[in-house]
C-alpha cells in the first residue's frame, strides 16, 4: 500500500473522530447551563467602575455606550489614547471621569492607567462601540462568588445593516457562545470577552498596573497594540485560582466591521493572539491549573486545523500520485489496478475513514443547528454568511499558525 494513502487513512481518521467528538460533545454540553452552588456575593451597581479606552472611535456610538453603561454602574472613566476632542466633553457631560494620553501607547497601557484609579471591587472594561442591555451588568453582577475572578457578557453584533460580513461576525459569536456554554458546565471558560468584560479589583489591579500586561511585546521585544488583553486577563485569573466564569444573560451589542478585508485581518489578529495564549497557557500552568474539560476543549480547537492542514497535504499528493499514474486520465482500469490503487479503496481501514468523514460532516450540521437555534432572526442569512466567515476564520486560524510570532 502506498505510504501517502496510509498517512491519510490514518491521520483523516483521526480528524473526523475529533471533529465529532468536538461537534458532539459542545452541541449537547452546551444546551443545559452550568450551575454552580457557591454563595454568591451581594454586589450592587456601587460596586462598579466601567473603564472605557477610546482611540479613533465614531463619537456617536461611544455617547450611546457611555450613556447605557452610566446607568448601571456607580463610576466611569474615560483613557483617550492620544485624542481630546470631542471625548472629553462628551465624557465630563456624563459625568465621566476623563484622562488624557498625550501619545498613543495602546489599548493596554489605556486599561492599566484606568485601572490605577478604580477603587471599586469589580470592573468593567468595556469598548467604547459595545452597548449593554440595560439588565446587562445585573446579570453579570449575580454571576460573582467569592470564588469568581471574572465574569464575561454575551457579545451580540449589529446586524441591522444587513451587509454580509455582520451576518458573519454574528455567527462567529452564535458559535463561541455555545462553545463557552458547553464550558461553562464545568467551571472556567476559554475567554472572558474584553467587548464588555467585569474582573475582581483586587485580583488584577497589580497585573494590570505593572509589568508584562502593561507593556505586552511580542517575542519579548516588538510593542503590540492589538489587544489580546481579554485573553491574558482570562488565564490570569484562572492561574490565580479563581473561575473565569460567563453571564449569558448579559446582553451587549458591538458593531462589526465594515467591510471583508477588515473582518479578515481582525480573524487574523484574533488567531494569531490565540495561538500565542495557547502555546503560552501550557508553559504558564493554566492548563493545571483550570479542570481537565477545559484543557481538552482547548486541545480539540487547536488541534483540527492542524489535523485538517494535514489531510489537505496528503489529499493532494494522493491526487498527484494517482494522476501520475494516468489511472484517472487515460481511463484505463488495467494502468489503475496495476499500481495498487483498486486494493486501497476496497481496504476495510479505507471504507473506516470514508464512514467516519461522513459521521463528522453530519456532526457538523448537529452543531450548526446549535449554533442557528441561538438566533430569534434572518436564520437563512446567518448560515449563509456565517459558513464564510467561518471559513474565513479557519483558513485565517491555518495561516496564524505559522504566524504566530507576528504583530
Amino acid at each position: 500500500m502506498h505510504l501517502d494513502f496510509i498517512i491519510l487513512i490514518f491521520v483523516g481518521t483521526l480528524s473526523s473522530l475529533i471533529s465529532i467528538l468536538y461537534y458532539i460533545m459542545n452541541s449537547f454540553l452546551s444546551r443545559k447551563p452550568g450551575k454552580s452552588n457557591d454563595e454568591k456575593e451581594h454586589l450592587a451597581a456601587v460596586d462598579v467602575t466601567a473603564v472605557i479606552p477610546v482611540y479613533n472611535d465614531s463619537p456617536e456610538m461611544f455617547e450611546i455606550a457611555l450613556t447605557a453603561v452610566s446607568r448601571q454602574v456607580g463610576h466611569v472613566i474615560v483613557v483617550s489614547d492620544g485624542t481630546e476632542s470631542p471625548y472629553r466633553s462628551i465624557s465630563e457631560k456624563h459625568g465621566a471621569e476623563f484622562i488624557l494620553k498625550q501619545k498613543r501607547e495602546g489599548k493596554r497601557s489605556s486599561l492599566a492607567m484606568g485601572m490605577e484609579r478604580v477603587k471599586s471591587r469589580i470592573v468593567i472594561f468595556m469598548d467604547a462601540d459595545t452597548v449593554p442591555a440595560d439588565d446587562a451588568v445585573s446579570h453579570i453582577l449575580k454571576e460573582y462568588s467569592m470564588k469568581t475572578g471574572g465574569v464575561g457578557s454575551n457579545i451580540f453584533m449589529d446586524t441591522s445593516d444587513g451587509r454580509m460580513v455582520s451576518y458573519a461576525s454574528e455567527f462567529l459569536e452564535r458559535s463561541k457562545e455555545t462553545i463557552q456554554r458547553a464550558m461553562s458546565r464545568f467551571g472556567n471558560v476559554m475567554l472572558i470577552d474584553g467587548s464588555f468584560a467585569s474582573y475582581r479589583s483586587d485580583v488584577i489591579r497589580d497585573y494590570v498596573t505593572l509589568g508584562e500586561f502593561r507593556n505586552f511585546k511580542i517575542n519579548g521585544e516588538i510593542p503590540y497594540y492589538g489587544g489580546g488583553d481579554d485573553t491574558s486577563l482570562t488565564s490570569y485569573v484562572i492561574r490565580q485560582g479563581y473561575r473565569a466564569s460567563k453571564a449569558f444573560d448579559a446582553h451587549v451589542v458591538t458593531m462589526p466591521k465594515k467591510d471583508l478585508k477588515a473582518f479578515t485581518r481582525q480573524n487574523l489578529r484574533w488567531s494569531r493572539t490565540a495561538w500565542r495564549t495557547f502555546f503560552t497557557n501550557i508553559r504558564n500552568g493554566t492548563f493545571r491549573k483550570s479542570n481537565k474539560f477545559y484543557a481538552i476543549e482547548q486541545m480539540l480547537t487547536f488541534s483540527i486545523p492542524v489535523l485538517f492542514l494535514i489531510v489537505l497535504v496528503f489529499r493532494g499528493i494522493t491526487f498527484l500520485d494517482i494522476t501520475a499514474h494516468r489511472g484517472f486520465i487515460i481511463g484505463d482500469p488495467l494502468v489503475f489496478i496495476n499500481h495498487g490503487f483498486t486494493h486501497i479503496f476496497l481496504n476495510p481501514y479505507f471504507r473506516t475513514y470514508t464512514l467516519t468523514s461522513l459521521v463528522s460532516t453530519f456532526s457538523s450540521f448537529i452543531f450548526l443547528t446549535t449554533v442557528v437555534e441561538r438566533s430569534v432572526k434572518e436564520r437563512l442569512k446567518l448560515v449563509a454568511y456565517g459558513s464564510i466567515g467561518a471559513a474565513i476564520l479557519f483558513m485565517t486560524s491555518i495561516y496564524a499558525m505559522f504566524s504566530f510570532r507576528k504583530p
